[in-house]
């Protein structure tokens, strides 16, 4: 019964940490989790990787960082900076021969990747950011914690007619009970002594006793 309720809150807090990892990530650093859907970087950074981008500075905006773009058409593109030329930078991808044929200034630049996460553990955190992902861990984690043990490892058998009776047992419960009771009448006359009192013989009663006493002598 132990193994099984510890296995049921281990995966109910394996998916909670599963949901949460990409939120605390992105809050404790601040970055963006961007999926990366290219090989231009390759090898540094692989299909499906998930990198980490930070809001850019100057010290960002030299040779040998790696900044994402925006172009004008909206799309996002990330590649190292290979030389910086009064105020323009000359990018090329890790796994591109030539460099870029357009430069990039300073205000062109949305990012500079800080980090990223490998596979598969990028694929896993990749996966559960779809909305479908997330609503069918949520209902699992939310089944698991109102799931009552019992289900989970079957109906516990009667006891009422298996489990043997010991009559020795109750007797000596009962004579203990019975110890009890004359243990505190007893405690009753010592609180009261007038109680005491009321169970002495008065001098009537000891003439009748004698007197019945005569009469058995006889």
């Amino acid at each position: 019964m132990r193994f099984l309720s510890y296995t049921r809150w281990f995966v109910v807090a394996l998916i909670v940490a599963t949901l949460l990892t990409p939120t605390a990530i992105a809050l404790l650093s601040g970055a963006k989790l961007v999926v990366v859907d290219g090989k231009s970087m390759v090898p540094t950074y692989q299909y499906g990787d998930i990198i980490l981008i930070e809001p850019v500075t100057k010290q960002d905006f030299t040779p040998g960082h790696v900044i994402s773009v925006q172009r004008p058409d909206g799309s996002i593109y990330t590649h190292r900076i290979k030389s910086v030329h009064d105020g323009t930078a000359v990018l090329k991808g890790d796994g591109n021969k030539v460099a870029d044929p357009e430069t990039v200034t300073f205000n062109e630049v949305i990012g500079a990747v800080h980090g990223h996460i490998a596979q598969p553990l990028a694929t896993v955190i990749a996966f559960v950011q779809s909305w479908p992902a997330r609503i069918c861990l949520g209902v699992t984690a939310l089944a698991l914690i109102m799931l009552p043990i019992e289900a989970l490892r079957g109906e516990r058998p009667s006891r009422s007619a298996d489990t043997p009776t010991f009559p020795g047992r109750h007797e000596a419960l009962d004579d203990t009970a019975d110890d009890d009771e004359a243990l505190d009448e007893l405690t009753s006359w010592v609180d009261d002594p007038s109680t005491l009192l009321d169970q002495q013989p008065s001098g009537a009663h000891l003439a009748r006793h004698r007197h019945e006493q005569g009469r058995i002598a006889q």
